[in-house]
C-alpha cells in the first residue's frame, strides 16, 4: 500500500499534520523569496496542498486535496472527501496555494522525478506516528 499506511487510515484529516508540516516550510521559503523554486525544486511535494488545472485526462481537471504520494509519472491526490486520485504529470499543469500566493508547476516538467520524503523511511516513520495518535483517538 501507500508507504504502508493501513486502508482505514487513507483519510483526508490523517494527513493534514502532513499538510501542516508542509506548509510551515513552505511559508518559510516564501518569506526567503523562493516560493517558486521550493516546490519546483524542493526535496517533498508530500502534505502540499494542491488543484490540478489543466491535464491531458479531462476528469483529473479540478480535483484538489494533498498530495500523499509521488512517483516517476504520478502524483496520488487525496480530496477532503477521502477518494484517492492517481493524476499523471505528463499533461497536467498543478497549482499549489501557500497563503496569499499560487505556483503553477508544469507536469511535464518534474515527470521521471521523485521526490522524496527525506528518506522513504522518515516518511513511514511519521505515518506510522500519526497513525497510532489517530488510535489513540478512536
Amino acid at each position: 500500500g501507500l508507504l504502508g499506511v493501513e486502508e482505514e487510515n487513507k483519510r483526508y484529516n490523517f494527513f493534514l499534520p502532513l499538510h501542516k508540516f508542509w506548509m510551515q516550510r513552505a511559508r518559510k521559503a516564501a518569506r526567503q523569496g523562493s516560493l517558486a523554486n521550493f516546490i519546483s525544486h524542493g526535496k517533498i511535494l508530500h502534505g502540499a496542498a494542491v488543484l490540478v488545472v489543466q491535464s491531458t485526462q479531462r476528469s483529473m481537471v479540478g480535483v484538489a486535496g494533498l498530495i500523499i504520494d509521488e512517483s516517476k509519472y504520478t502524483f496520488t491526490v487525496i480530496t477532503p472527501k477521502d477518494q484517492c486520485n492517481v493524476i499523471p504529470k505528463r499533461g497536467s499543469v498543478f497549482a499549489f496555494p501557500v497563503e496569499d500566493r499560487v505556483v503553477h508547476l508544469q507536469g511535464d516538467a518534474c515527470c521521471g522525478v521523485v521526490k522524496k520524503f527525506n528518506s522513504c523511511k522518515n516518511m513511514q516513520t511519521f505515518l506510522k506516528t500519526q497513525a497510532a495518535m489517530h488510535s489513540l483517538d478512536a
